[in-house]
């Protein structure tokens, strides 16, 4: 295969031919597959998050019985991730590490199918065939395409990552708030699986309550398929256009840069989303429905720095899970009919 003509999809014929099925059972079993390495991380970034808000409201005087009964997790000096992680495993045994697994995978393997593999699947059904999705920054600096043109098909690049992030959380939300539930607090409801749990959760609170947090959800999604997927994109085309060759350096390459980008850009959104989901004893620190309510709440309250919190953790998890992905599903590809 051409190296120069190598994408997100792992060539052009895959792009092209592969197919909506293919490409939703691909990017399901590669992401499903990076969630068992990656939870742990995932487990320590929600409760870093909700330790440092537990944390600030201990010290504006206006912390709960939750909080003060929490307070010996989350003094200064237990807030980077290594020592979130100690506590965790110290207080509540290793396996807490793996707390939410079986929702995190069937999340993973439904949410992930969809919104990377409808990420494909909405370049074509926006008109972007195999060539003009390899076409972006790369063809602009090279001169075979205007930088306007290029321009150009990375937006429409973007329009197809938010479109499939927001349907993929539109579906998932429930199995993503039963996953954050699951991982913040100790109950008896790990003990189920993820399906009788959301019953219970649906019986407790009603079905409306399965999509608290939707939009903050969605408006990650949404960024976290756009960049995530589009950064990858763009990265590797500018890494084979120098040469580099469609070697596991180049993905490599690319998956870091994308992980570093989608961290960034999705963080504010994860942190509120965190803290709409969370309802330690059917109460939420934030009782709002609104997304910019929320953000303002959290701004006035904790000032920009909270929409950072648990960056690290959070690169942590995303840059090996961004790798694990695409090597894994640019691999996977070679075995799926170009029919499916």
């Amino acid at each position: 295969r051409e190296g120069s003509q190598a994408t997100h999809c792992g060539s052009d014929s895959a792009c092209a031919n592969m197919g909506v099925a293919g490409d939703l059972a691909v990017n399901s079993t590669a992401v499903t597959l990076a969630t068992i390495f990656t939870h742990p991380l995932d487990v320590v970034k929600v409760r870093l998050q909700i330790l440092q808000r537990q944390q600030q409201q201990q010290q504006q005087g206006k912390g709960t019985s939750a909080a003060t009964a929490s307070s010996s997790s989350t003094g200064p000096a237990r807030r980077s991730m290594a020592r979130v992680a100690a506590t965790l495993v110290r207080e509540e045994g290793a396996s807490a590490l793996m707390k939410g697994l079986p929702a995190a995978l069937l999340r993973g393997g439904l949410y992930g199918g969809l919104r990377l593999g409808l990420y494909d699947t909405s370049k074509r059904w926006m008109g972007l065939n195999a060539k003009q999705s390899n076409a972006g920054t790369a063809h602009s600096i090279d001169g075979s395409h205007s930088r306007s043109h290029g321009a150009w098909l990375v937006g429409r690049k973007l329009l197809a990552g938010v479109v499939s992030g927001t349907i993929a959380v539109a579906v998932c939300n429930p199995l993503e708030l039963l996953k954050v539930r699951m991982q913040a607090t100790q109950s008896a409801t790990r003990e189920l699986n993820p399906l009788q749990n959301l019953v219970q959760l649906a019986r407790r609170e009603g079905v409306g309550a399965l999509w608290n947090g939707v939009r903050p959800a969605a408006l990650r999604g949404a960024a976290l398929t756009a960049s995530q997927a589009v950064t990858y994109d763009e990265a590797k085309q500018l890494l084979l256009a120098r040469g580099w060759g469609d070697g596991i350096h180049t993905q490599l390459g690319a998956s870091l840069l994308a992980g570093l980008v989608t961290t960034t850009v999705t963080n504010p959104a994860d942190v509120v989303k965190t803290y709409m989901m969370f309802r330690p004893d059917g109460q939420g620190p934030l009782r709002t429905n609104s997304v910019f309510r929320a953000f303002a709440h959290i701004y006035a309250a904790e000032g920009p720095a909270a929409f950072f919190k648990g960056w690290l953790p959070n690169y942590l998890r995303l840059a090996p899970q961004t790798t694990l992905i695409f090597l894994i599903a640019e691999q996977l590809r070679r075995f799926v009919p170009r029919d499916a």
